[in-house]
């Protein structure tokens, strides 16, 4: 029991902040463990590592072994144990470097990262080592977010890791911030800004923030009913690069004006009438369909491929799922919706 009587969390164990930070720190240790586990299945369940940067997941074995060096030197267990995630990573590294292939460069990482470990073993300066593994994470974190920016979709990663460690960062940016540890402040400042940013990206990619934009604009729309006396309401919504044909195509046009009153639960009122007319830029088909609730005015504008539609009623509806159907359509790769409450 004298190793274990070493630790700083040993001697000063208690209800104190030191006992509490080891607790939470082990705790989070726990968390990350099974993250990566889930991460290391979804690798190997697959048989592929697409989207993930190999560079990353050979350097972090690395890292979390840095830090276990660093916790038993300074005789930090709560570190230390923190440090014993490499072990889960290896499995990680080893998936990526079997689907993915390993480079002459991803052979150069593990031979600088085993050079600098072993030295940082051998030589007394281990705080010195830990700061480069710890500035080198930056870097790699910016292998994985050029990895995800140049594939065509989020691959095999997974979402609730790369948003835990940017949690874990954040968590660490305000304590350097609170106890002025600038230089750890700026690298955990910088490592949240990059997960972030894979989040973003991950989400951009998923489809799945745009879903949530539309929620929550759906949210804010139904708090404005909820706060205006409206007689009715006009949606207005853009889409931007339309398919060129179905936008030309009059009979295509006619069908998507009788799906989208099926969609509003709307009865017409007579047939749409559908005309091209104009002359130069602003020649184009103009759709107006009468419904029992008042009326739907589509126009087309065909030297960009747009659309612009106008619907009015008294009826309430969900313009959100509006904005979805009609850029599912006609193909649209932007779209843009404004609700105005009339009354």
């Amino acid at each position: 029991m004298d190793w274990l009587g070493s630790f700083v969390e040993w001697q000063r164990f208690g209800f104190n902040f030191e006992t509490l930070c080891a607790g939470i720190v082990i705790l989070f240790t726990i968390v990350e463990a099974v993250l990566l586990l889930r991460q290391n299945r979804i690798i190997w369940r697959n048989r592929s590592g697409r989207s993930l940067s190999v560079d990353l997941f050979l350097f972090l074995p690395f890292l979390f072994a840095s830090l276990f060096v660093y916790g038993l030197e300074r005789h930090e267990g709560a570190l230390a144990i923190n440090g014993l995630l490499f072990i889960f990573t290896i499995p990680i590294a080893i998936g990526l470097a079997k689907f993915n292939g390993l480079s002459r460069r991803h052979i150069a990482v593990l031979f600088l990262c085993g050079c600098a470990l072993l030295a940082m073993i051998v030589f007394p300066v281990k705080p010195l080592f830990y700061s480069l593994f710890a500035f080198a994470n930056v870097v790699f974190l910016l292998f994985q977010l050029w990895e995800l920016r140049r594939s065509p979709s989020v691959g095999m990663i997974d979402i609730h890791l790369v948003i835990f460690y940017g949690f874990i960062n954040a968590a660490w940016t305000a304590y350097a911030w609170w106890f002025a540890d600038w230089p750890l402040f700026a690298v955990t400042l910088v490592s949240t800004v990059i997960l972030a940013g894979i989040a973003g990206l991950y989400y951009r990619k998923s489809g799945r923030l745009k879903q949530y934009i539309r929620l929550y604009k759906n949210i804010i729309n139904l708090i404005k009913r909820l706060r205006v006396h409206e007689w009715g309401m006009s949606v207005h919504l853009d889409l931007q690069k339309c398919n060129a044909g179905l936008i030309r195509s009059p009979g295509d046009i006619k069908r998507f004006i009788v799906d989208l009153c099926r969609l509003l639960e709307m009865q017409r009122f007579g047939d749409a009438e559908v005309h091209r007319f104009g002359s130069g830029h602003k020649e184009g088909y103009t759709a107006i369909q009468k419904i029992y609730d008042s009326a739907i005015v589509v126009h087309f504008e065909e030297i960009e491929n747009r659309a612009f539609l106008d619907i009015f009623s008294c009826k309430s509806f969900d313009e959100i799922g509006v904005e979805k159907f009609c850029e599912d359509f006609f193909g649209a790769k932007k779209g843009t919706v404004n609700v105005l409450a009339r009354g």
